[in-house]
């Protein structure tokens, strides 16, 4: 029970310390390095954020604004992924901490969690798809004055979710396995660092989809 405690805390990126009547200082001292980390991420992300509006816009006609409800749907990626990371890496940890990995090969573990991120991924992206079409209803003018469909751009954002949903199940299972064979706590690599891993590979995922999509439309 005390190690289950242990790994619980870890993975939401504090220590088992806080059982004890702490104060508000050593609190925060055990919660602050992972949140820094967070930060960083945030950083990160933002920059990304800047450079994949800039190459989205299409001005300030009322076609161009419609390109920006691909930048509506960045909260939506970046949460399935990190979501389906922390499953994937939560149920790795967990079946290390009660013995079940033993024997198990790594590249079976990161195929099933890749077919699991894909069909769910595939499920998710189809329901995107029709909400996109729905949302925007006509068509947007994107940089260069390429002409999006609201089909184009379903599409667009539910090959990126498919895509970030697949790699966050793998990601989430590959770290904690991983430091598992090189005999680290996988559980001191899960939660925080996952879930900010899996938001920037997800945002760069999203603006290399946007970007090479939007080309391919252009040439048609």
């Amino acid at each position: 029970q005390e190690e289950a405690s242990e790994d619980i805390f870890r993975l939401a990126g504090s220590d088992d310390i806080e059982l004890e009547d702490t104060s508000v200082w050593r609190t925060c001292l055990a919660r602050l390095p992972w949140l820094m980390v967070t930060l960083f991420g945030g950083f990160i992300v933002s920059v990304i954020l800047k450079h994949f509006h800039a190459h989205l816009s299409g001005g300030e006609t009322e076609a161009g604004r419609r390109t920006l409800v691909l930048a509506a749907f960045v909260p939506t990626v970046l949460a399935m992924g990190g979501n389906t990371a922390i499953q994937s890496s939560t149920l790795v940890v967990r079946s290390i901490a009660v013995g079940l990995m033993r024997g198990r090969s790594l590249v079976r573990i990161l195929l099933k969690e890749m077919s699991v991120g894909a069909v769910m991924g595939s499920f998710c992206g189809i329901v995107i798809t029709l909400w996109v079409r729905f949302l925007t209803g006509e068509p947007a003018e994107a940089a260069h004055g390429v002409i999006l469909l609201p089909f184009h751009m379903g599409i667009i954002v539910a090959i990126a979710l498919f895509l970030a949903m697949t790699f966050a199940a793998v990601f989430g299972a590959f770290v904690p396995t991983v430091l598992h064979k090189m005999r680290i706590d996988p559980a001191v690599a899960s939660g925080p660092f996952v879930t900010i891993a899996t938001d920037v590979f997800g945002l760069v995922l999203y603006f290399i989809v946007t970007v090479v999509l939007v080309g391919m439309f252009a040439r048609f």
